[in-house]
């Protein structure tokens, strides 16, 4: 008694009940807990208990929770021994819900099971009222209903909660009569008399109270419309006057009663209205209206209304029905009656994500198990919380909750978490302000849309071949592999996107490539309808995809041979944040742990991130340096997986093995500064110790396997070209070189100029830390040695000469313009950087930066550049970096040269951020600024070599 709901209500009630029956009938310490449950639950279980102890041997005996047999047997032994049967009615009706009450309360019944019973008992009693109506309107003379067919031609359909079988303790049910077609007025008379007898039989009050609160008012013309019709006028009403509300009525409807044949021609007839191939634009209009009526009526309420409130059981039977009427003219499998079946149909068809169905289930559940917890009380309809004190916390014990503040917070999470599927769901349905959809909506929705459509709605965005343009966007608003149900959702998604989407792909230069790329993109997304709406709420978002698609193969790419990839960069597109390095290494480390091929793995996480990068920078949320930071920081995350991996498979981890080993990057990885296609230069060292050959033989297999990881076949190929021959000796040397030997071949003077100028971006990205740190310094102080203007190894000007020298090399061959190797290019910039580190960083130790970004600051610090010069430089090397990594975009290979085709280079301006003016195009423009940077560039460039060679 005392751990009950309400001990009070409980205790007054059993004292009634003792002094009605005595303690005999509690000996059974089953009856015992049934008693005190319903006793502290429910004042009408109390009162029918205390009228009719006997009840609980008799449940006890025959079970709780029983088939439509026994109760239409049941109920019909009621009728037969009684001479009041809308009384024997009634009376069945209370014990029945009662007896359900217990084996929720005391039996564990699920949802489905009581819901299920309770319409069971209101629909065996609404027979038996319906045949009492046959009987006392017009029955012929061996008492068998009248009316010329078997049933009398009559069916009751449900509607609702019943029809749903999803009946509350204390609901309305609401019904539907329908008589064949053919029937003469005579007939329809008798009929609507049975009908209104029937209503009555339900729903009079007598000396037992009633059966049941009827509602008619569904029906065609609600309250003013007649009570029973024709299947022919049921079905040319919808089809010329029902609307959609009317639709989301119907898509519950069964047959309950009377003629079974009748109500299986009504299904029939009236399906196509409610099932439609395709949401109409009248349709869309009908549910944002609905939509808005809701969000009104649950603004008023909040979250005390269960059912009316705040992502309350309406919102969630809202979005199956929406759901149900989008996908159900083409997957019947999606027309289940019951919320609960529907839902897991939709979410086995791809409407929902598992996480929404799983959302949608535990909150419907919750909030359906406090309904009836509230109408128990005193049988009402009630859906308000408590507004606190003793009946919130017996509300909250009911629920299985510590007390009522622990109660009111879980209804608040199901409520945000259910309305922020509902809102999800149909966030992709826009309408302007005169009630209708926009043209572009209307298009995306209707798979075969009238002659002409396609022109009139796609020309005003500039689109050449509008058809080819519409063939491109249904593919994009269908989804044959993810089956009808989720194309359903996909299209309708779809369409809230597609004006934007157009306005977006209308700016770019070539908007059917733009399209098309999309499409392909597209085409790998598990959720796509999810990520549709994702588009809608996030207009950044849309606007850096469609910029994406404009010029950028190479991530495009990335996403068209991974399936799935991208919905892995749905919640980094949100944010497009920076990853903290650390962050990085530490996800890469995760993903291996759960096992899979690890290059599979690491290319995984590659072109997520790639991806991710590619976006920011796109969208203008990371500068050039911020870009090439991260992907420098992606390729150490993977290098330093790779090298851990290789050492543990040889053997050779810090402690295991005969020295030290390490993996040093040089190039544009060593100083932070890699594009999106770079390769990697990477050099292998190991501690030679005494005996070098011994100690770097274990570690050239090492050296071997991260260079199959980091190369290794995947679905997107390698996950990296990696250069090993600025190692000392190129090819000629060892894979792996002893510390000691490579200390000894900058030191013996054996290195030439360009080795030593590879080796000032030299940067330890994997391996031991000390052993790296030691060797980077001791390499370091060798090739800046030998103080003043000597320094690199070269007396006075030499080494001036033979950079230049150098640069005459690379430059041979070069046709057109070439951002990296021509005169003027990229080149240009770091040999001058490399000339004024070597020559001066003996003496300006702050110059030795790998980042050609950080080393002309300090060059310029320390008056080794001009002012004039500093800038020129510095603009110079971010437009031509610039550029490049939108060359790599364009081409998914490391690309240098400009394209000579006309509209080549036009895409590349436009994807690099020109547009055309008055006076001139995009391609123009940018030329025009190319060459201004690159002549500027060779100028400073002569002149820093001229100035250190006269030394």
């Amino acid at each position: 008694m005392a751990a009950s709901a309400d001990p009070t209500l409980a205790r007054a009630s059993l004292a009634r009940f003792l002094e009605t029956c005595g303690a005999g009938v509690l000996e059974d310490p089953r009856a015992r807990s049934l008693v005190v449950a319903l006793f502290a639950a429910s004042r009408p279980a109390a009162d029918l208990l205390c009228r009719r102890p006997a009840l609980v041997g008799r449940w006890l005996g025959e079970g709780l929770l029983r088939g439509p047999v026994e109760l239409a047997r049941d109920l019909g032994l009621a009728l037969a021994d009684s001479c009041a049967p809308l009384d024997a009615l009634r009376r069945f009706h209370h014990e029945e819900v009662v007896r359900v009450l217990g084996a929720d309360l005391v039996g564990g019944a699920s949802l489905e099971a009581v819901t299920g019973v309770l319409s069971d008992v209101a629909e065996v009693i609404t027979r038996a009222a319906l045949e009492l109506a046959w009987r006392a309107a017009g029955s012929t003379e061996d008492g068998a209903p009248g009316g010329g067919s078997p049933g009398g031609g009559l069916a009751v359909m449900a509607l609702g909660k019943l029809g749903g079988r999803e009946l509350n303790y204390s609901s309305d049910i609401d019904l539907l009569f329908v008589h064949a077609d053919g029937i003469d007025p005579g007939g329809r008379e008798l009929q609507e008399r049975v009908a209104r007898l029937c209503v009555a039989h339900l729903g009079r009050f007598t000396e037992e109270g009633r059966a049941y609160r009827v509602d008619t008012r569904l029906r065609p013309e609600g309250g003013a419309g007649a009570l029973t019709r024709s299947i022919r006028s049921y079905a040319d009403y919808y089809a010329s006057y029902g609307s959609t509300w009317e639709r989301q009525a119907l898509i519950k409807a069964r047959p309950l009663a009377g003629d079974a044949r009748v109500g299986e021609g009504f299904l029939e007839a009236v399906r196509p209205f409610v099932f439609r191939r395709t949401l109409d634009a009248t349709a869309v209009a009908d549910i944002q209206s609905l939509r808005s009526r809701i969000e009104r009526e649950a603004a008023r309420r909040g979250l005390d209304d269960v059912k009316r409130g705040y992502g309350g059981i309406r919102d969630i039977e809202f979005t199956v029905q929406f759901l149900q009427l989008v996908v159900g003219g083409v997957h019947p499998e999606a027309r289940s009656t019951g919320t609960l079946e529907a839902l897991a149909a939709l979410e086995a068809g791809g409407a929902f994500t598992r996480r929404e169905a799983e959302v949608l289930r535990e909150a419907y559940r919750f909030l359906r198990a406090v309904e009836h917890r509230l109408q128990n009380v005193q049988h009402a309809q009630v859906h308000t919380l408590p507004p606190g004190g003793p009946d919130l916390e017996r509300l909250a014990r009911q629920m299985g909750h510590a007390d009522g503040k622990v109660f009111l917070a879980e209804r608040a999470r199901l409520a945000h978490e259910a309305r922020a599927v509902l809102d999800r769901v149909l966030m992709g349905l826009p309408v302007e302000s005169r009630g209708r959809p926009a043209p572009e909506a209307e298009l995306a929705l209707d798979p075969d849309p009238p002659p002409g459509q396609v022109e009139r709605v796609l020309a005003p965005y500039g689109i050449d071949d509008p058809r080819r343009a519409w063939r491109v966007l249904s593919r994009m608003a269908s989804d044959e592999a993810g089956g009808v149900v989720a194309s359903g959702r996909i299209r309708t998604a779809f369409a809230g996107l597609a004006a934007p989407l157009l306005a977006r792909v209308a700016e770019t230069d070539d908007p059917h490539a733009t399209l098309e790329r999309l499409e392909r993109v597209l085409s790998t997304l598990g959720a796509r309808g999810v990520f549709y709406e994702l588009m809608a709420e996030n207009p950044d978002a849309l606007r850096v995809l469609v910029r994406l698609a404009t010029g950028g193969d190479l991530l495009t790419g990335v996403l068209e041979r991974r399936p799935g990839l991208l919905d892995e960069v749905v919640d980094g597109l949100l944010t497009l944040g920076r990853p903290e390095r650390g962050r990085l290494r530490r996800e890469l480390e995760e993903r291996l742990a759960t096992g899979g091929d690890p290059v599979e793995v690491m290319a995984d996480f590659h072109g997520v991130h790639l991806v991710l990068a590619g976006l920011r920078d796109l969208d203008g949320r990371a500068n050039l340096r911020e870009t090439m930071a991260t992907l420098s920081e992606i390729a150490d995350a993977i290098i330093e997986a790779s090298t851990q991996r290789a050492l543990d498979e040889v053997g050779l981890r810090r402690g295991r093995g005969p020295g030290r080993f390490a993996v040093f990057a040089l190039g544009k990885l060593g100083g932070l500064e890699l594009n999106y296609a770079s390769d990697l230069d990477l050099i292998f060292v190991g501690e030679s110790g005494e005996g070098p050959a011994a100690a770097l033989g274990g570690y050239a297999r090492v050296a071997q396997r991260v260079l199959r990881l980091l190369g290794g076949s995947t679905r997107l190929g390698a996950l990296y070209r990696v250069d090993t021959r600025l190692r000392p000796e190129g090819n000629q040397g060892p894979l792996v070189v002893g510390d000691q030997a490579l200390v000894a071949y900058f030191r013996e003077g054996r290195a030439a100029p360009w080795e030593r100028q590879a080796f000032t971006r030299a940067r330890a990205v994997a391996g031991d830390g000390p052993f790296a740190e030691a060797v980077a310094a001791r390499v370091e102080e060798l090739i800046y040695g030998g103080g003043g203007r000597s320094g690199g190894g070269l007396p006075g000007g030499g080494l001036a000469a033979e950079v230049r020298a150098m640069r005459e090399r690379l430059e041979q061959g070069v046709e057109g313009p070439d951002l990296k190797r021509g005169a003027g290019g990229i080149v240009d910039i770091e040999f001058t950087v490399q000339l004024l580190q070597l020559a001066h960083g003996a003496d300006f130790p702050a110059i030795r930066r790998g980042s050609t970004f950080l080393a002309l600051h300090h060059l310029a610090a320390a008056g080794l550049l001009a002012p004039g010069e500093y800038r020129d430089l510095l603009t110079a090397y971010q437009f031509l970096r610039q550029v490049e990594a939108r060359l790599h975009l364009v081409h998914q290979r490391p690309q240098a040269r400009l394209p000579l085709d006309d509209a080549e280079l036009r895409r590349l301006a436009r994807f690099a951020g020109y547009v055309d003016t008055a006076d001139r195009s995009a391609q123009e423009t940018f030329m025009e600024e190319y060459r201004w940077h690159v002549q500027r560039t060779r100028q400073v460039f002569e002149a820093v070599v001229t100035r250190e060679g006269d030394g």
